[in-house]
């Protein structure tokens, strides 16, 4: 990858149309983002089930799936996530007919039939469970029960599968970031040049042996590549790389970012909703922004919080961006955005 060290990054100055670029009033809540499973696409998991379930999970690929309806229901819903409202909640599995081992299986059948399931961590997850893990040495946000604020992931696509919700709390938001550019252009415009000139990342232990752990270029919050804009923010990864740098970020992107998040929090953009078992929610990170209230678990094991997690790459009209987009740059990793597996380093 080569990496644009001039930072010479064009703004775009139109107000983005389309249906990505959605606010809340645009839309009916939770329902404008969900699909339903019908009897025949369950016909067809318990089907691919049926020959999967003795089978180790990553063992699966795109030739063990079921076709017909199932498949051309995924196609559309690669559709609604790249070129809709950039968010779709799958429905209709549930836990009186499948198993949390069935959801697995379920969950990683959808994302082969998106895209390809990535690295997410130097574990080499290609699937992971979010939940709370006492013993977390490298910090990782999502094994907290803390607030996560609103941010992108890193890949092209995130999925989520709700197992089990909280005792209480883990509301999660959704928001359109293309729609967030758009009130910042029609708003205080003069903040989007420091936008698309972004700042250093830290990589929270994530680097491969040779890298720094702060990105040596600035990632961009937007990026405008073929006449589409696209978004990438984590702002604790930036804050915490100012930090190790030394040197306090730029006066106007500190504003831009404070402006950000006032936007990305306001009932006009965030789109909160609850999460219920078997839902399975796929986000386009690079026109979605997603975030996760505080919450409290159940003291039994058996009833924990559980998300299933998948990074996904989309090389299926795949949206360009930018190389510097890219805060780790480890093509190992099996797509844009992920995080090379490194056995020497041993998961909590």
């Amino acid at each position: 990858m080569t990496i644009n060290a001039q930072n010479t990054r064009q703004v775009h100055k139109q107000p983005i149309t389309g249906p990505l670029a959605w606010t809340t009033d645009q839309v009916q809540g939770k329902q404008s983002f969900c699909r339903q499973l019908d009897e025949h696409h369950l016909l067809e998991i318990d089907h691919y089930l049926s020959g999967v379930r003795d089978r180790e999970l990553t063992d699966i690929t795109v030739a063990d799936l079921a076709g017909g309806h199932l498949r051309k229901f995924m196609d559309r819903a690669r559709t609604d996530i790249q070129d809709g409202l950039g968010m779709l909640i799958i429905q209709g599995c549930n836990l009186q007919r499948y198993s949390r081992e069935d959801f697995e299986r379920i969950f990683w059948m959808m994302g082969l039939f998106l895209g390809t399931p990535i690295s997410q961590s130097v574990f080499g997850e290609r699937i992971a469970h979010v939940r709370h893990a006492p013993n977390n040495p490298s910090n990782r946000t999502y094994r907290t029960t803390r607030e996560l604020i609103h941010h992108t992931d890193t890949p092209d696509a995130l999925g989520l599968m709700c197992v089990r919700t909280a005792k209480s709390g883990g509301l999660s938001t959704a928001v359109s970031s293309l729609a967030i550019h758009n009130e910042i252009l029609a708003t205080r415009p003069q903040l989007l040049p420091a936008l698309y000139t972004g700042a250093p990342y830290h990589r929270f232990s994530q680097e491969l042996p040779g890298q720094e752990p702060v990105s040596p270029y600035d990632v961009p919050v937007f990026c405008q590549q073929d006449g589409l804009v696209s978004c990438m923010y984590v702002r604790h990864m930036i804050m915490h790389g100012a930090t190790v740098l030394g040197r306090p970020l730029a006066q106007d992107l500190q504003e831009a970012m404070d402006y950000f998040d006032q936007l990305a929090t306001s009932p006009k953009f965030a789109m909160a909703f609850e999460f219920e078992p078997g839902d399975a929610m796929f986000i386009n990170n690079r026109t979605m922004l997603h975030s996760r209230t505080e919450y409290e678990d159940h003291a039994d094991p058996e009833r924990k919080r559980d998300l299933l997690r998948l990074w996904l790459d989309l090389p299926q009209g795949q949206r360009p961006v930018i190389p510097e987009m890219d805060p780790y740059q480890q093509p190992a990793s099996g797509g844009r955005g992920g995080v090379a597996y490194q056995p020497a380093k041993t998961l909590a």
